[in-house]
């Protein structure tokens, strides 16, 4: 069954969730929620949804460093672990700042132009969404798990500076998108969200882990970077798998020994090339690792 939601469709397929996002079909779970799909399951989301390729994960946290990984918090949120300097950039987001829970309406009414001003500040071709999009976005996630969605705000005009929308399903919380209003990052703002996020779910609400998605193959991630090095947030390694539709399949092998020469070439065309091409070095690295140490 394919059940439509803006630009995604969640798959259900044999009792799992799946979503096909940008010509991709992943798994709609976290990632310690193993998929194992055999050939047949694989043939059928294939033939369904005609997809570039299939991508799932094994081997969750397994203790082997491979090439893939999610970024997780699984440890509580704790002041006193963080260095001095963490710790002062944080209270002066305390002084200037408050992140509280928003609802959906408050979202869509006051986030757009956060949303705009994060965009700006991006390096990309696209175009920004509309209003209209932007409000139809939050309208129609996924109704897969809980949402919920934390704002940010200035204590000087109480405007929203910045905004998350948290997907939580099974004890675990993964953040989706986290956009703040370059204007005010004088104000550490983002660091106070990320502390207060934190706090909610690995202390109060005491889940597994937080996490903020898998390793990025299209462009390279300072936020998970910044994570790593000033939140304690660290790399679950795990294994990437991927199956082809079979004339992609065709073009990745004829086009993959010449990868280094596609990887710095800056066209739109080149530049979805080297994704595929990305993902099919790091699945074969995955494979060629030793044991998984448990």
């Amino acid at each position: 069954m394919v059940i439509n939601n803006t630009e995604q469709n969640i798959i259900i397929q044999n009792n799992g969730y799946w979503n096909k996002y940008q010509g991709a079909i992943i798994p709609l779970m976290p990632p310690h929620l193993e998929m194992h799909p055999g050939e047949r399951e694989l043939r059928q989301l294939t033939e369904k949804s005609r997809p570039y390729f299939i991508r799932w994960t094994s081997d969750w946290d397994c203790g082997a460093e491979t090439p893939f990984w999610f970024i997780i918090k699984d440890s509580a949120e704790d002041l006193a672990e963080y260095s001095s300097k963490v710790r002062n950039v944080i209270k002066k987001g305390i002084s200037r700042c408050f992140a509280r829970m928003i609802t959906g309406e408050e979202l869509e009414r006051d986030g757009y132009p956060v949303y705009l001003k994060a965009f700006a500040g991006y390096n990309t071709s696209q175009k920004p969404m509309t209003p209209e999009k932007f409000r139809f976005q939050v309208e129609n996630l996924y109704r897969v798990g809980e949402w919920q969605f934390w704002g940010l705000f200035s204590k000087e005009d109480m405007r929203m500076t910045g905004y998350s929308m948290n997907w939580i399903y099974e004890n675990a919380c993964e953040y989706k998108m986290i956009k703040l209003d370059p204007d005010y990052l004088k104000d550490a703002g983002g660091y106070l969200l990320i502390h207060e996020m934190n706090k909610h779910y690995l202390n109060d609400r005491r889940f597994t882990y937080v996490n903020d998605g898998a390793r990025s193959l299209a462009h390279d991630s300072n936020v998970q970077e910044f994570l790593e090095k000033k939140f304690g947030f660290r790399k679950a390694y795990c294994r990437l798998h991927l199956y082809y539709r079979r004339p992609v399949r065709i073009a990745v092998t004829l086009l993959y020994p010449f990868r280094n020469f596609i990887y710095p070439a800056k066209t739109e065309v080149t530049r979805k090339v080297s994704i595929l091409l990305r993902h099919e070095e790091i699945a074969r690295g995955c494979m060629n690792r030793g044991p998984v140490i448990h």
